[in-house]
């Protein structure tokens, strides 16, 4: 979260003190930016505890499109609460009627008591975030449920630049509770992940933009699953982004803080494989080496490290595992797994590892690699012609395709690209699980699908590394996690 620090420094720095509606005063910058790959991990602020369960629950609540705080005094979640009883406040006094003491508010709340003020439930905020969402008022009377649409349209249309959710009703917001902050979103479908840019009118950057952060990045990433699509960017802009000035000495021991590993989604999904127990487990990535980013490799290892150790695990190196391919580095990586790229059978099936480090590489080590390697990959393919399915694993998918839009220093270049593609192609490779696709726009390699293997670890690179569990059979194939019997007895390592 080094860019949420950002802002703290940035409006430290060059913010403007001025006034606000609540009399404290705060330092202030108009318009900035953040953005967080999704795939790269969940964006939870660890140099301050962030309440999840209240960004949970409130997410659940605006989804259901209420606006009444019971179903947040239900669960435990109090951040709504000083708005509802400031608004019963203020209908007291229009309609003149005794108010109750705040927790005698609250108790009414929770019993869903009636209110002597007509039209009002106690604990009512009026039409707030949910309402606008899931039904934001139509002239005729009707309504417009601004989430299912939104949903239908990415499903349907997703090169379709209306994307929008809007929570600033013009014509109702001077009677909320609270007029929208996070005032609308929209969304945008490229390369198989759905990102999401939120306008935030106002930022309470200390209290706030951290809820907001999570908030978000949960409803893209709830969203991009339910129309079947990877997460991608919370693009994150702020109007008024402000500190106020009582939270200068939080501020300064905020930022005296060094943030930790991003909250990864491997770790969810390692717990995900332990419950299942898969026959086995494919990882691609770079799980040794990352030279921008030690400490995020080192948490990486350590996440696939908790997989059950009676499940197999197999890796093939990404292109930062082996740095320039060094003799150092390569022995360090043999040292470990043993094996530098696999082939194996399971089901009437077979899975074939290649090592990306070899083709991204530039030395003549590299080189020599490279064509062994494509030597060895004809073989391997002979040798499992036979079966019902053959799958590709590897890193960089530009080492398999001729049509990448990336271009690439490497001692993998023509004719190996077109190599690779011909021989898969002749043996009728069923899938090839990459990462990179969204950074080389891949979705196919002479004419086979290509498929996202595993969640993003690395977003300096937009690299999908991760873990699938893959179960194949010989009706088709799924990167789903799926329970298989580890007892087969035939998985055999080449």
């Amino acid at each position: 979260m080094q860019q949420y620090l950002d802002l703290l420094r940035k409006i430290r720095k060059d913010g403007i003190v001025k006034s606000d509606r609540t009399g404290t005063g705060t330092r202030s910058i108009f318009g900035y930016q953040m953005r967080f790959d999704l795939e790269a991990g969940f964006p939870l602020l660890t140099t301050k505890k962030v309440f999840l369960k209240g960004v949970i629950y409130e997410l659940l609540w605006f989804l259901q499109g209420d606006t009444n705080i019971k179903y947040l005094l239900d669960h435990g979640v109090h951040i709504w609460d000083n708005d509802a009883y400031r608004y019963y406040n203020e209908l007291c006094v229009r309609h003149g009627v005794l108010p109750l003491e705040r927790e005698a508010f609250l108790d009414a709340v929770r019993r869903e008591e009636p209110s002597s003020i007509d039209g009002y439930r106690p604990g009512d905020l009026n039409h707030v975030y949910g309402y606008q969402w899931r039904s934001w008022p139509r002239p005729d009377g009707g309504c417009i449920d601004q989430i299912r649409q939104v949903i239908d349209q990415i499903k349907h249309s997703p090169d379709s630049r209306r994307m929008l959710v809007s929570a600033w009703n013009v014509a109702e917001v001077d009677d909320m509770a609270l007029p929208p902050c996070h005032v609308l979103f929209q969304f945008y479908v490229a390369g198989g992940r759905l990102s999401c840019q939120l306008y935030q009118r106002s930022a309470d950057t200390f209290l706030g933009v951290p809820f907001n952060i999570a908030s978000y990045a949960l409803l893209t990433m709830m969203i991009a699953q339910e129309c079947g699509l990877r997460p991608g960017d919370f693009v994150h802009t702020l109007g008024d982004a402000h500190l106020y000035l009582n939270h200068a000495d939080q501020v300064a021991e905020q930022l005296s803080r060094t943030p930790r590993p991003t909250v990864d989604n491997l770790k969810a999904t390692v717990s995900r494989v332990n419950e299942l127990k898969p026959a086995f487990v494919i990882v691609t990535g770079d799980l040794i080496h990352n030279h921008k980013n030690a400490e995020q490799a080192r948490a990486y290892r350590e996440n696939i490290a908790l997989i059950d150790a009676s499940i197999p695990v197999f890796h093939i190196p990404g292109n930062h595992d082996i740095p320039d391919y060094g003799a150092e580095a390569l022995a360090q990586y043999l040292d470990e797994f043993g094996y530098d790229r696999f082939s194996f059978s399971y089901n009437g099936s077979a899975f074939i590892g290649l090592n990306s480090n070899a083709m991204v590489c530039d030395s003549e080590r590299a080189a020599a690699d490279a064509r062994a390697q494509l030597e060895w990959f004809g073989k391997q393919l002979e040798r499992y012609r036979k079966c019902n399915h053959i799958f590709v694993f590897t890193h960089h998918p530009l080492v398999l395709s001729p049509d990448s839009r990336v271009t690439h220093k490497s001692a993998y270049d023509e004719p190996f690209r077109t190599e690779y593609a011909a021989l898969m192609k002749r043996y009728g490779v069923r899938a090839v699980f990459a990462g990179h696709t969204h950074i080389t726009g891949l979705t196919e390699v002479a004419g086979i699908p290509m498929i996202i293997a595993g969640a993003s670890s690395y977003p300096l690179y937009g690299a999908s590394t991760g873990i699938n569990v893959v179960d194949v059979t010989p009706t088709g194939f799924s990167s789903e996690f799926v329970a298989n019997d580890p007892a087969d007895g035939n998985i055999r390592l080449h």
